[in-house]
């Protein structure tokens, strides 16, 4: 990255945690990858796998924040802008909003915030971004309570349409589940091995396959090891989850809080029945989707409940999917497009 740095008025500076996997990862490598933006681009965050995809990009200046403190970020963010007529900051992690205070009054701070947490931001109370970006209307709310206005841009998706609609064949016999994200606390994956644990069921041989990583997988393997009435497999973080979706008869999303949920449009998006938590989030996103497809991820028996639920009326919510181009109403373009919008406003090229 950065093989061919030119000298310009204006800069874009992107900064995250990290560009391993996840859902913020994946949108900052989106809009880097696919901006129509000549300028010098810099990504300041941990390397990763969505770091590595952007070796091609000549325009980006990659820089490891790994060595950096706060103090040393902070001088490297004004160092930049110094460089610059103008920069636009864009700050992904909550923390990272004090990096603002780097910038010169002409440059611009934009913050996307990615989620609507269940703890209470004090931090929001004592300082806001100079403009906010909500990627949900949960969000958006959310920000409300702190008095913080935002635009909002959905988050995209880049999922083309597959056979899933008319080719994938139910076994009635065997239901075959599909989780995938993070194994961590949010995102509910031990509700749903203990709701399997706990629960008796009518459906008969059910089958998990887990794709993704993270804290919990110990934890995970252990409940998992007692469940006598499923079989469970891990795959690990897959960079193409979706491989293979005919494989599966329903997608469980049993989250604790999101603020978009880019698997469960990505799902959808495909054709494959969804199910999910009731949160603000999947029913925004998920909307078409009848009551019976939500569940309280506290509630063993709910959780079980919606996806006998599912089981029994496939088709009807396969069709119910397929009528709703999720592709189009979500599209990676789309979201490109607007916050290309704001750079615009204020770096003038």
């Amino acid at each position: 990255m950065g093989r061919n740095i030119k000298k310009e008025e204006s800069a874009l500076v992107f900064v995250v945690n990290h560009m391993h996997f996840g859902g913020c990862q994946k949108i900052v490598y989106e809009l880097i990858h696919n901006l129509d933006y000549k300028g010098n681009i810099y990504l300041i965050s941990n390397k990763g796998f969505y770091s590595d995809k952007l070796q091609e990009k000549e325009n980006v200046i990659f820089i490891d924040r790994f060595f950096f403190s706060y103090k040393k970020m902070f001088l490297e963010i004004f160092k930049i802008s110094k460089s610059y007529k103008k920069i636009v900051l864009h700050t992904h992690n909550r923390k990272d909003i004090f990096l603002k205070f780097a910038l010169r009054s002409k440059d611009t701070h934009i913050h996307t915030f990615h989620s609507a947490y269940l703890d209470k931001n004090y931090l929001y109370k004592i300082i806001k971004p100079q403009k906010a970006i909500s990627i949900s209307k949960t969000v958006q709310d959310y920000l409300l309570k702190y008095n913080i206005e935002s635009k909002l841009i959905y988050n995209g998706i880049d999922v083309k349409s597959t056979d899933y609609y008319t080719n994938n064949k139910y076994n009635k016999n065997k239901l075959r589940l599909l989780f995938v994200g993070r194994l961590s606390k949010e995102k509910g994956i031990l509700h749903l091995l203990e709701s399997l644990r706990k629960t008796e069921t009518n459906i008969g041989q059910i089958e998990l396959e887990i794709k993704g990583d993270g804290n919990l997988l110990k934890e995970a393997k252990k409940i998992a090891k007692s469940i006598t009435n499923c079989s469970i497999t891990f795959a690990g973080y897959q960079q193409k989850p979706w491989e293979g979706i005919n494989n599966y008869d329903l997608m469980v999303i049993p989250s604790l809080f999101e603020g978009f949920c880019l698997v469960a449009v990505e799902a959808a998006s495909l054709g494959i029945p969804v199910v999910g938590s009731d949160i603000k989030a999947l029913r925004e996103v998920l909307n078409f989707l009848p009551d019976n497809c939500f569940f309280n991820p506290s509630d063993y028996n709910s959780i079980i409940s919606s996806i006998e639920y599912a089981l029994a009326n496939r088709e009807s919510l396969k069709t119910l999917i397929h009528e709703q181009q999720l592709a189009e109403k979500f599209s990676t373009k789309e979201m490109t497009k607007q916050y290309l919008n704001e750079y615009k406003k204020y770096i003038q090229r």
